[in-house]
């Protein structure tokens, strides 16, 4: 079935915000990766691609593969900019994505067209593998440019995806569609195409061809920020532009304008492209103290110009190039609410209820001044700019990539980040087939059977969906469970409460009896004290606590795909004895101690130090808990080398060696503490 369909009509679940703007999130789908073959670097200015694929990392893991020639030619031809530098680790620009760099060889040789081609494979080979290292299952190449077509045959990948976000033979007068993007657009699984005009030459040579508009950081956009400093010294009426200072810009009509008008000033914000056939035009404006050249400014600071500006303009010549553009400006002018006027060419037309259009420079100024009237500045016009610009913006485009893609991967994937998404972006384990496990009953029975009776209230810490809160109901009249999220429980006889361990909002003695289980293993140990302290004092009688009893946190122990460091089993940070708990609660007296189940789970250092070798494979990655190291999420390793196979074999051979001489312990430890007085312990 074809998907020539707007972006507006593709079906996608409702998106919960919250889900995608937090810059600390995992990708939703970490099984899913996508090696993103550009044709810049990351830290320039930031073009379409920064902004949709930036985005994918929510979804799912990315690698941001810049090209040899950008690394150095684009910084050298637009001006250096500012930024973050290259030699940061790449994961710690967002969960979930990388940067991969040229290397020495790819900027020396990439004009050679053999060794180009070998380097080029070399490279996506090393980010498939950056990828499947950090458990991608699944790999998604995903090409911004026509001469990437042989990446379709250079790595492996289950779906391929090509983004058309322009005409790219930046030609005036109109020129066939070429061989090579031909070959691409009838090979890829998945086309992206961004204007009107692209789609009617381009989109029908692929079924399953989709309209992705340009789009706009709305909220960033549209929150007012401060007057940068060097637009605050020129003086109103500003008539601003930002973007690339380019030859496809109508510089006739400029020079007429700047000519006629020198009471407006002339704003350009941005890069001069290398175009030697406008170099005359732009020394004939720069000679006039109406218009003033700002040179290039980081992604951050951007969006501040257009909000200062009093018209904005997006002065295009008409021709046989501009009817294919989707200008990137169009809709971060319009979330600044600020009038906006535009050449009459294709794309701005289907926008001329916001965006006054003209042709020559008497139209021009024309609508220039009109735009500069109280009434085009009310506070109406500016929401019914605000109104369309929110309507694109990329946080909503980027989910039907995102969806799309999922479905290009087979329906399990399309449903499961379906599911995802409804839910608030986390999975709903479902835990009663663990409730159903005789060791789970065997701790759970002695739960309610050490924790005393007799008492009105009760905190459960760390009560999840409340299924010990609904137990306890049975001895205790007020029952009030606390996560750290606010836990789901349909119970109306249950108060549900968010809080922290280590800072409980709740006055001294609040509650007769404190339950804390499957809790203080997973405080960061400088916190554990802290915790200790808050559940002694909002306990008026007693405290009831249980954790595994000198647990060997190396059996079962993961390791981060991010930063390659181990983690402890299940995120068992604390390990405990009686002794050890005694300590923590040394201001309460212990009243009772049970022990549940049995185990030999324990290893040894030589075992644990071939298995970390190994990468952990069998370590306890369906845990919740992130690393406790970088907060990254933890991922099973999809492939393993020969060394790292051998090493785990060797481990586990170690470990049963040892084995018939470990003796049993219990698995948990339950202890009761009572309040000084004793009167008040039953």
């Amino acid at each position: 079935m074809s998907r020539l369909t707007a972006a507006a009509d593709l079906e996608s679940p409702t998106l919960n915000p919250g889900i995608i703007t937090k810059p600390e999130r995992q990708p939703l789908i970490p099984d899913v990766g996508v090696i993103a073959l550009v044709p810049d670097a990351w830290r320039v200015l930031w073009q379409p691609r920064h902004q949709v694929i930036g985005r994918l990392a929510h979804y799912f893991q990315v690698v941001w593969m810049e090209p040899a020639e950008d690394r150095h030619e684009n910084l050298n031809k637009y001006g250096r900019i500012k930024e973050p530098s290259p030699r940061e680790r790449p994961w710690s620009l967002m969960p979930g994505f990388a940067v991969s760099y040229p290397g020495f060889l790819s900027t020396v040789f990439n004009r050679f067209y053999r060794l180009e081609e070998f380097l080029l494979r070399s490279r996506l080979r090393h980010a498939r593998s950056i990828l499947t290292r950090r458990g991608c299952q699944r790999i998604i190449l995903y090409i911004w440019r026509p001469t990437f077509l042989p990446a379709l045959d250079f790595v492996p990948h289950d779906l391929s995806c090509y983004h058309i976000d322009d005409e790219y033979s930046f030609s005036p007068v109109e020129l066939p569609l070429s061989e090579i993007e031909k070959r691409l657009i009838c090979r890829t699984d998945q086309v992206f195409v961004h204007s009107s005009g692209l789609l009617e030459k381009k989109g029908k040579i692929n079924p399953n061809t989709l309209f992705i508009p340009n789009g706009v950081d709305f909220e960033t956009y549209s929150d007012e920020l401060p007057e940068p400093a060097d637009l605050a010294r020129i003086p109103h009426p500003r008539i601003g532009y930002t973007g690339f200072i380019k030859r496809h810009i109508d510089w006739s009509i400029l020079i007429d304008l700047s000519q006629e008008h020198p009471e407006w000033s002339f704003v350009f914000v941005g890069p001069l492209s290398p175009h030697e056939d406008i170099s005359a035009a732009i020394q004939e404006l720069r000679n006039r103290p109406n218009v003033h050249f700002l040179g290039p400014k980081p992604t951050a600071i951007l969006p501040a110009y257009p909000q200062h500006f009093d018209v904005c303009i997006m002065p295009y010549q008409d021709n046989e190039y501009t009817k294919y553009v989707y200008p990137l400006k169009l809709h971060e002018y319009l979330a600044s609410g600020r009038p906006t006027v535009g050449t009459r060419i294709r794309t701005l037309i289907e926008f001329n209820d916001v965006v006054a259009l003209a042709s020559t420079s008497k139209e021009w100024s024309s609508a220039i001044e009109k735009s500069l009237r109280p009434e085009e500045n009310s506070r109406e016009r500016r929401a019914a700019r605000q109104e369309v610009a929110r309507r694109y913006d990329w946080e909503g485009l980027v989910l039907r990539i995102a969806m799309s893609m999922a479905a290009g991967l087979g329906p399990e994937y399309r449903d499961r980040l379906s599911r995802l998404l409804l839910s608030g972006g986390e999975y709903k384990a479902d835990l009663s087939e663990y409730r159903a496990s005789p060791r789970e009953k065997a701790r759970i029975s002695d739960l309610l059977e050490i924790v005393p009776k007799g008492y009105s209230s009760i905190l459960d810490i760390g009560a999840r969906d409340g299924y010990i809160s609904n137990l306890l109901l049975q001895h205790f009249e007020s029952v009030t469970a606390l996560d750290l999220e606010e836990p789901q429980v349909p119970n109306e006889k249950i108060f549900t409460a968010k809080g922290d361990i280590t800072d409980l909002r709740y006055a001294d003695d609040a509650f007769d009896v404190v339950i804390c289980t499957e809790v203080l293993e997973h405080i960061p140990p400088q916190l554990l004290l802290k915790a200790c302290s808050e559940l002694s004092r909002v306990a008026k009688c007693a405290v009831v606590i249980g954790v595994p009893y000198e647990q060997d946190r190396r059996v079962g122990r993961t390791t981060c795909r991010f930063c390659g460091k181990p983690n402890p089993c299940w995120g068992h940070v604390n390990s405990f004895d009686e002794s050890g708990l005694k300590r923590l609660f040394n201001q309460l007296l212990l009243a009772k101690t049970s022990f549940v189940g049995q185990t030999k789970e324990r290893t040894n250092f030589l075992a644990t130090f071939l298995m970390d070798r190994a990468q952990n494979p069998w370590g306890t990655y369906e845990q919740d808990e992130c690393c406790v190291h970088c907060g990254h999420q933890i991922i099973p390793v999809a492939h393993r080398t020969l060394y790292e196979k051998v090493c785990a074999k060797l481990a586990l051979l170690f470990k049963y060696m040892q084995a018939p001489f470990v003796p049993l312990r219990p698995v948990w430890i339950h202890m009761v503490f009572k309040k000084a007085n004793p009167v008040s312990f039953r």
